[in-house]
């Protein structure tokens, strides 16, 4: 549910969850671009730092780190894996039980789709 309501956000959301996730100091850059939840959850490293210009790896992995939250601490799967934050890389990285995996959980996408399908 937290997800289907993030994909509604307007730009005041999106700059209360910046605050919220450490990254006020990015709204006028982020929201330049960014408009609504449904393109921030579309975020990716690469968008983050070629069409938003943040190359700073923190907040590239915060940013990162925030949206996948999103998704993350709501859901029932959440238990079973570790989301973190790889500030030096810029990089966000998901474990199971210790061992990293390369991607996040399939778990992670069939949420943001179902999202997708059940809030529009």
């Amino acid at each position: 549910q937290e997800v289907v309501n993030a994909l509604k956000w307007g730009p005041e959301e999106i700059g209360q969850y910046l605050e919220e996730i450490k990254l006020g100091h990015l709204k006028g850059t982020i929201l330049s671009r960014i408009r609504s939840g449904y393109h921030f959850m579309e975020l990716t490293k690469s968008t983050i730092q070629e069409q938003l210009k943040i190359t700073h790896p923190f907040d590239v992995a915060r940013l990162l780190w925030g949206k996948h939250n999103l998704v993350y601490r709501g859901a029932s799967w959440a238990a079973q894996y570790k989301l973190e934050q790889l500030s030096t890389t810029g990089n966000i990285r998901y474990t199971k039980n210790g061992t990293p995996l390369g991607k996040p959980p399939i778990e992670y996408h069939w949420d943001v789709y179902q999202s997708r399908k059940h809030g529009s």
